[in-house]
């Protein structure tokens, strides 16, 4: 796995706070679409099982609660899995070549393949062998598996690489104009947009060096960062000129227009968690443009409980081209944690974004050589789990194939052979967080594809669990 390679997350990009001499690569809180869902914004997944453990382990086939049907192939079948992590520099998802592929069928079969560089690689599978369970993982990676698959694989298994180096950045330096005042704060928005430093009016930001055209939001924020921005500016920046130091940005004059909205969150009162009397999990969250695969910080937004199962909503934020197109929330019990309501919802007046109730999400035994999940969500389109590191990093991320319409349960899966438990940042002997979860995106979306910041609704229950017995 080349080590140039990154998965970006982006979740909980808290408001930057500081004085003139700084600039924040966002100013405000990014869709938190949980990061107990997925590492590109959302659930982590997580869970390990060492490599060398007994190689008759049931990799855990569901139970009837899915579909265990499989079309009839009349022989072999040749079932592709594909791979992908984003790149630090352009923000694009990429083949990830040398990736441990393991796809374990329900009646005990095991096989093993590796990615090439086109990020894929097809193995062999035998008719009636499935359900199946299916993980890609890498040393120093996130692992991410999918159970219950009962027929081609859609999308792509994203991972995460976490100490990856982008390519050596590009300075623009320029001059700004227009600004409210010089104790109000500057952020520079946009695709591998880093640091930077203000000088009075002068201005430093570093850029991916990329010959395509980056389109940077360059944002005045009022200080305090407790408010609605002051004024924004669009700037395309061609980095395909050679000389990027004279980059001056005016800020319209007047200002552009801060509007606001108001819609209605309702989250569940029954079944696995009431979340009636939840709050919460910060006092402003960001409100987004999400354009071309990044999520661009436009305004703010801020949640207040109803009394009756949901949260009234307002965003001020700027309208036309950098009106918010959604806006994320975490709700929570504030008992460490150990219930969320996650709720990605588009910016719409007057609407009502509702989070259904989920019957059942348990994650039973006090290590992972004994833990069993247990799902019933109806009203979902997939359920799942993660185990990280208590004190972060790495973990594994698992995903259902379908929907567990019906009460459903299962082991943890195992790892590909060349990938340890200890690779994943997991054990042995330690605690680490098991976060179980039912999630709806939006139509079309994978869970594994992790496209949090798009559309999304999900319940998570978490817990500590010892990271032994794998």
């Amino acid at each position: 796995m080349r080590s140039s390679w990154v998965m970006v997350v982006w979740v909980g990009l808290a408001l930057a706070s500081g004085c003139d001499s700084s600039t924040g690569n966002d100013a405000g809180v990014a869709l938190d679409a949980g990061s107990e869902l997925d590492a590109g914004g959302g659930v982590d997944a997580g869970g390990g099982v060492d490599a060398g453990f007994d190689a008759g382990f049931d990799a855990g086939p569901l139970d009837a609660g899915f579909d265990a049907s499989l079309p009839d192939a009349g022989g072999p079948i040749d079932f592709e899995v594909r791979v992908v992590v984003r790149s630090p520099d352009t923000g694009a998802y990429v083949p990830a070549e040398a990736v441990f592929v393991r796809v374990d069928g329900a009646e005990g079969s095991t096989v093993e393949g590796v990615t090439d560089a086109t990020g894929s690689v097809v193995v062999t599978l035998e008719p009636g062998s499935g359900p199946w369970t299916v993980t890609a993982a890498a040393p120093q990676h996130t692992a991410t598996s999918v159970i219950g698959v009962t027929g081609p694989l859609p999308g792509a298994l994203h991972l995460t690489e976490p100490m990856a180096t982008p390519s050596p950045p590009r300075a623009v330096n320029g001059t700004l104009f227009g600004r409210s005042g010089m104790g109000e704060g500057v952020f520079f928005l946009g695709p591998g947009v880093s640091g930077g430093a203000l000088m009075g009016d002068d201005f430093e930001v570093f850029v991916p060096d990329e010959p395509s055209t980056l389109r940077m939001l360059v944002v005045e924020w009022g200080m305090p960062l407790d408010g609605p921005p002051n004024n924004a500016v669009w700037l395309d920046l061609d980095r395909s000129l050679a000389d990027l130091s004279a980059t001056d940005i005016t800020f319209p004059a007047p200002a552009r227009a801060v509007v606001d909205t108001t819609f209605r969150i309702t989250v569940p009162t029954s079944g696995a968690v009431d979340a009636s009397a939840f709050t919460s999990l910060a006092p402003s969250v960001g409100a987004i443009r999400y354009e071309m695969g990044f999520p661009y910080t436009v305004g703010r937004s801020g949640a207040v409980a109803d009394g009756s199962g949901g949260f009234d909503v307002t965003v001020q934020a700027f309208d036309g081209d950098m009106a918010p197109t959604h806006v994320g929330w975490t709700f929570e019990d504030g008992v460490d944690r150990a219930a969320q309501i996650i709720a990605t919802a588009p910016v719409t007046a007057g609407s009502t974004f509702d989070v259904p109730a989920a019957e059942r999400i348990d994650a039973a035994g006090a290590s992972m050589g004994t833990l069993t999940l247990t799902w019933q969500g109806s009203a979902y389109a997939h359920v799942g789990a993660s185990v990280t590191p208590a004190g972060g990093g790495t973990g594994w991320f698992l995903y259902s194939y379908d929907a567990a319409a019906t009460e459903v349960s299962a082991p943890w899966p195992r790892l590909p052979s060349g990938v340890a438990f200890a690779d994943l940042g997991l054990g042995p002997s330690s605690i680490g967080r098991i976060n179980t979860f039912v999630i709806t995106y939006e139509a079309g979306v994978r869970p594994w594809e992790w496209a949090s910041l798009r559309e999304a609704r999900a319940i998570v229950t978490s817990r500590d669990v010892e990271l032994t017995g794998r």
